[in-house]
Formats: C-alpha cells, structure tokens, sequence
C-alpha cells in the first residue's frame, strides 16, 4: 500500500513538473505575440516606414518650442535604424539624429562628423523623446503579464517590461495593451533606482494598409514629464508611408551629406 501511494504521489509531481513548465511557455508566447502586436502599431515589426512628427515641447504650462523633423526608420534582421531629419524652426534644420540598435549620434552642418549620445545624454530632450517613440519593445525588453486593468474604462493586459541590457535607456516599463486591439494605450518609464521618470500616453488615428487591409496606426504620443511635472511633449504623427530602405540610409556619413 505505502509502494503504491509512493508511486501515485510521485506521478502527480512528475505531471505537475511536467505541465507547469508547458503552462508558463505558453503564457510566455502569448506575452511575447502581444508585445509583437502592440510593437507592430507604433511603428515595429515592419521593414521600412517614413512619416513627419510635430513636436511640441510645453514647459511650467507654457510652449517652450515647436520643431518638425522627418523620420525614417528600417528593420532588418530584429535590428532598428532610424534617422530623424530636423526640419523646422530654420535654426535646427539640418540637425539630425541616428539611431543604431542602442547607439545614438548627433548632427549638425558646423559639426565635423556625427557627435555620439551618451546613455545620460539619451533621458533628455529630443534623444528621449526619440527613444519612447521607438517600437522595438520585443527586442530590448523581457515581459511580463501583470494583473489587467483599465485606461479611460478600457480593458487592458498589463505587462511589465525589464530591459534586456544596460543599453536602453529606461531599465522598466509598466505597459497598458488594449485586449481588443492590441495596441498600447499607456507607458511609464521607469530609472535602474525605480524612480518614475516619463509618462506617455499613444492614439492610433492614422492608417496604412497591411497584407491588402487598412489598419489603425500611430498618430499621436504625449510624453508628460514626472520630475518636472508641469512639462510636457506631444508628437504628432502625419504623412505616413511604407517604404524599403537599404542600410546605406542609416550610415553615419549620411548624416554629414
């Protein structure tokens, strides 16, 4: 009799120990397919994209500036490139911004080549709000499924979001995903020290047209700033369009061309 309890007893843990690791892959895929979804809408997953961005930088309740620039951004073999063209107020025209996976450059016609960004430079100003536009939450961060809930009344999966590697610039997201659509509704940014540092809220009232079907896409980010916390950023979307780009588009000597 004790033989055969032994025996039952240790089934059942050999069945635990079997479907418990199936139970938490599978969990895992569907945080990761969400991830991927929600990446896809603001600009991820997709091989090549262009469009014009409208910033508005709002301090003590006040627009401190207003600045257009010009956006192209590639995929190619789960790397990102982006090259950001300023192109108004006149000052900041020809200024540009290059991104390479987690490495950033600065450009300007008086500078003799590209300037890097350091990971401290990258928390303010342009270089962060180019970060938090950035779509390739997969590929820089670990997720994790948290309870749900709501934004505005609207269901939302919650992950949270580790960085993979100190290149990033924020080492943890708390991320809100619509259930019905998969698109990402909310972001808090949070430092190594665990201290909220930004707070983005996004709108999809663009569209493109994907595998022969129009689709919601990014059209507006608000990056509201919780240090100073009367500051805030609006990026608006326009001109959508999908484009191929070879990688010549994102070397560092076409920033000086």
């Amino acid at each position: 009799m004790k033989n055969l309890v032994f025996i039952m007893t240790a089934s059942v843990y050999l069945l635990l120990f079997m479907l418990f690791p199936l139970s938490l892959q599978a969990d895992q895929v569907a945080v990761d397919t969400l991830l991927k979804d929600s990446d896809f809408y603001r600009g991820g997953r997709i091989e090549g994209v262009s469009w014009n961005v409208h910033v508005k930088n709002i301090e003590q309740s006040k627009i401190k500036n207003e600045i257009s620039v010009e956006v192209d951004i590639a995929h190619k073999k789960r790397k990102q490139f982006a090259l950001i063209n300023f192109l108004t107020p006149v000052k900041y025209r020809g200024q540009k911004l290059l991104l390479r996976e987690h490495n950033m450059w600065f450009s300007k016609p008086s500078l003799r080549r590209p300037v890097p960004i350091s990971s401290r430079q990258r928390l303010s100003g342009a270089a962060s709000n180019a970060d938090i536009a950035s779509a390739n939450y997969f590929e820089d961060y670990t997720a994790q499924m948290l309870s749900p809930e709501s934004i505005d009344g609207i269901p939302c999966y919650t992950l949270e979001l580790i960085a993979k590697t100190n290149l990033v610039s924020y080492y943890r997201i708390k991320y809100w995903v619509q259930e019905n659509t998969h698109q990402g509704l909310k972001a808090e940014f949070y430092g190594k020290a665990g201290k909220l540092i930004k707070t983005a809220r996004f709108k999809y009232n663009n569209k493109i047209m994907h595998n022969d079907k129009e689709v919601d896409f990014i059209s507006d980010i608000i990056i509201n700033d919780n240090i100073n916390k009367e500051d805030f950023t609006t990026l608006t979307i326009s001109n959508v369009a999908l484009k191929t780009f070879s990688s010549s588009n994102f070397q560092q000597k076409r920033m000086i061309e």
